[in-house]
């Protein structure tokens, strides 16, 4: 099945990651970062679905997962 819908996505021009790959995830954080850039997610949420998703893993998503920690300390009584 993954053939059929990699084959399917290239013909429209899109490209195709297999579930759990590195570059899906990549692909994903950039999405969101692009959702930021237009405004419709603000970076707060941003960092939190990226440190959620993501955790620590994931090198292109390690600042925004700390930026999350840091905010999260920053609003947790301690």
């Amino acid at each position: 099945m993954p053939e059929l819908m990699a084959a399917a996505l290239s013909e429209l021009g899109l490209d195709f990651y297999p579930p759990g790959s590195r570059s899906g995830q990549e692909a994903a954080v950039r999405a969101l970062a692009g959702q930021a850039v237009s405004g419709s997610l603000t970076p707060q949420t941003l960092a939190a679905a990226v440190h959620q998703h993501f955790g620590h893993r994931l090198p292109l998503a390690e600042r925004l997962a700390t930026l999350d920690d840091s905010m999260t300390s920053a609003i947790t009584p301690p």
